[in-house]
């Protein structure tokens, strides 16, 4: 698109963390500032990113950050599936509060007409990745209760348009293709268990291959396992972490596939390594480390709110003809998950 047909809104952005993110245990907010431009009337509107703060996390391989026209009279400018991570940790937007200012001639004045909108994402296939070996001896049943009430979660909450699908291995490695039907996904994983050895990166190769052909705003994949990568069909690519990690580096469908990755310390010998799974968790996603099979229950519960807690930011305006350029404001409001 030419230099000449866009109307610019360059956000130079800040954040605005009260005593470093200190506001409350729970809550803290970030100001994203900017410049609106409508001065030639073409009705088309753009932007660049400039200095974004750690915490927001825009998919690098989306190219859909042009305006549309809402209507006759209103223009929109979408930032699609943006998740908000720094550290380790990642947090959800309290939606009801965001706010938008325009500051004219150093004076501050909330819009209530013109708006940043957060809405949750329009579709989302998400691929549970699980490790059902032996290792896990009594803790079996468990894990298979979490991993069900995870999808259970998700799809209590989930995007209009939702796909799991599964992944479950030890030695050994079986799917379930993407699908709507989430019962049956319940019971593919009451269905499987046991065998020995852990399959790690390959099975986490595997549920890459199920979102493949995925063309959903949000794509996930998210891993389970109490042990080790220590068997591998094919010793060049699964040996080692580096192959699967630059995959999770790579665009499926010009999106990028946000990685969490939970783990169940129970034995000093074969449980997860730390670096490894939070090497694994990318894309907004985090890395989730269980002391023990209670502590699991709540680590399946904080990854499916990180899941679903991708957004839309849409700045949605009218399209009157300006005499100078609009200094904004957006304030958005966060609560951890952890």
């Amino acid at each position: 698109m030419k230099n000449a047909q866009i109307f610019a809104l360059l956000l130079f952005l800040s954040v605005s963390c009260k005593q470093k993110d200190k506001v409350t245990p729970e809550e803290n907010t970030t100001e994203l500032k900017g410049i609106y431009n409508n001065t030639d009337g073409k009705g088309l509107l753009s932007y660049q990113l400039v200095n974004w703060p750690a915490r927001v996390k825009i998919d690098p391989f989306q190219n859909s950050f042009q305006s549309i026209n809402c209507s006759s009279d209103r223009i929109c400018l979408s930032l699609p599936n943006v998740r908000f991570e720094n550290d380790g940790v990642a947090y959800e937007v309290i939606r009801e509060s965001t706010e938008t200012f325009e500051i004219l001639d150093g004076n501050v004045t909330r819009d209530v007409e013109n708006q940043m909108i957060v809405t949750g994402l329009e579709s989302l296939d998400f691929v549970l990745v699980l490790d059902l070996s032996n290792s896990l001896e009594a803790d079996l049943p468990a894990v298979k209760k979490y991993a069900q009430e995870f999808i259970d979660q998700i799809a209590a909450d989930r995007p209009p348009t939702t796909r799991v699908g599964l992944v479950v291995f030890s030695d050994v490695i079986d799917t379930l293709s993407l699908t709507t039907d989430f019962n049956a996904a319940k019971a593919f994983i009451e269905n499987h268990g046991g065998g020995a050895e852990t399959k790690l990166y390959e099975s986490v190769d595997t549920g890459l291959k199920l979102l493949a052909n995925s063309t959903a705003k949000g794509k996930a994949i998210i891993t389970f396992t109490d042990g080790i990568n220590n068997s591998w069909s094919d010793p060049k690519l699964y040996q080692g972490i580096e192959y699967v990690s630059n995959r999770l580096k790579t665009p499926i469908q010009s999106g990028s596939v946000s990685s969490y990755t939970i783990g169940l310390k129970k034995h000093p010998t074969y449980s997860p390594n730390e670096g490894v799974l939070k090497t694994l968790a990318q894309n907004g996603g985090i890395a989730l480390i269980s002391k023990n099979i209670v502590d699991l229950k709540t680590s399946f519960k904080n990854a499916a709110r990180g899941v679903l807690a991708g957004y839309s930011l849409t700045y949605r305006r009218n399209n009157n003809l300006l005499s100078k350029p609009i200094e904004l404001q957006f304030k958005l409001q966060f609560r951890k998950i952890e």
